[in-house]
Formats: structure tokens, sequence, C-alpha cells
């Protein structure tokens, strides 16, 4: 069983491309987010075995960042010292 946990799925595609990849390998797949388009996430429960979407919008333009209050890239300096501090937990 696999959780694949994405910031958002917007079109959906590349989370796609991993399921096929864990489903290839014999994976159970759960794919969840907290947002996305209705659509999206339809066409997501074609692939996953289950699709978990805290906040569906249901019509307008979609973007994940507009879900965040902040949504800017990490530094990779960030990122190796956010992984440091989990594994002192």
């Amino acid at each position: 069983r696999v959780l694949l946990v994405d910031d958002g799925f917007a079109s959906g595609y590349t989370a796609i491309a991993a399921i096929e990849l864990l489903k290839k390998k014999g994976a159970v797949v759960y794919a969840a987010a907290p947002c996305s388009p209705s659509d999206t996430v339809n066409l997501l429960k074609k692939y996953a075995d289950e699709v978990i979407v805290i906040q569906v919008q249901r019509f307008g333009a979609f973007a994940v960042a507009s879900y965040y209050e902040d949504f800017r890239d990490l530094t990779d300096e960030e990122v190796i010292e956010s992984l440091k501090e989990v594994e002192n937990l």
C-alpha cells in the first residue's frame, strides 16, 4: 500500500504517472491532496484505488497556490534543514 501525497492536484497528470508506476510494481495506491478541481478528482479515480481531497473546487479557474498562505519555492538548504529536524523527532 502506498499513500501518494501531493500539495494539490492541478491537472493530475504527474500523479497519474506516479500511480501507473506504482501500480506496475503491484502497489495499492491512495492518492491524497488538500485541494483539487473536481474534474481532476474524477480523472484520478480512474487510476488510483482511492482519491482523498479535502477541498474540491467545483468551478472556476484553479491554482494550487491559492490554497496556501505561503507557497514560495524552498531553497535546498531549507529542505535539508527541515529533513534534519524531522530526523530529530
